[in-house]
């Protein structure tokens, strides 16, 4: 059987361990394991087979350690015996339907948060992601990534951060409703618990323009069409050259 493109290549070398595949893909892999076998364990390979891998696909067992590296799986048994089954979030985000679910975002952004590696970055740089030159030579210099794997660990987790919307203030105010969700591995500077609840302003930011520095204060996030509406703004504000 032919195994899904997308998740068929894999890093070569030791990199420390990451989701091979993003958090959407992971929950898409979950709902069709739901849908076929509820909670129910199930034999790895049964599972590898439901996805479109082969007994042994090196692939497949990418995608299963992702689901369980995001929390939305849990295993037991080894060898032909090991059998898997979802676990309690995964099968809270695949049921709640309801738009704009506050219950569901505060998962998917717990799930998103849950791979060490992941609560690391978003710990040190949170809402203002560096370029990936930046990101990869932390990976490699700091964390003993691999130099593929630290691309494909960048691809991978920038993706994840957007599914998940982390540092979105048009939906931080979501997560103020989650409930009784326990989130023990997300703490002190989590976005999943700061970040409907801070009043701090995003920093300044400076800038040469000729002999003059100009700085730009925010209120509060801008989104991409706040962006676009500001330097449309500014561009009308620009004095007419004289003649």
């Amino acid at each position: 059987m032919t195994e899904p493109a997308t998740e068929a290549k894999r890093r070569k070398g030791r990199s420390p361990g990451y989701p091979g595949v993003d958090l959407e893909t992971a929950l898409a892999r979950a709902d069709t394991l739901w849908q076929a076998h509820r909670n129910h364990p199930v034999n790895v390979e049964t599972v590898l087979a439901l996805w479109g891998y082969g007994r042994q696909s090196g692939a497949g067992l990418v995608a299963l350690a992702a689901l369980k590296k995001f929390g939305l799986l849990n295993d037991e048994g080894s060898g032909d015996a090991r059998r898997a089954h979802l676990s309690d979030d995964a099968r809270a985000i695949i049921l709640d339907q309801r738009p704009d679910s506050a219950e569901r975002l505060g998962r998917i952004r717990k799930a998103a948060l849950t791979p060490p590696i992941h609560k690391e970055l978003w710990s040190r740089y949170q809402r203002t992601l560096p370029q990936d030159e930046t990101l990869h030579f932390y990976l490699t210099n700091e964390r003993d990534f691999t130099e593929n794997g630290a691309s494909d660990f960048i691809s991978q987790f920038r993706r994840t951060v957007a599914f998940a919307r982390l540092g979105s203030s048009a939906d931080d105010s979501l997560s103020g409703e989650q409930g009784d969700i326990n989130e023990p591995d997300l703490e002190d500077q989590d976005p999943l618990e700061n970040s409907s609840q801070s009043t701090s302003s995003p920093a300044p930011i400076q800038f040469p323009v000729g002999a003059a520095t100009v700085t730009v204060k925010f209120s509060a996030e801008l989104d991409q069409r706040d962006w676009d509406r500001m330097l449309r703004l500014l561009t009308a504000m620009k004095p007419d050259e004289e003649s």
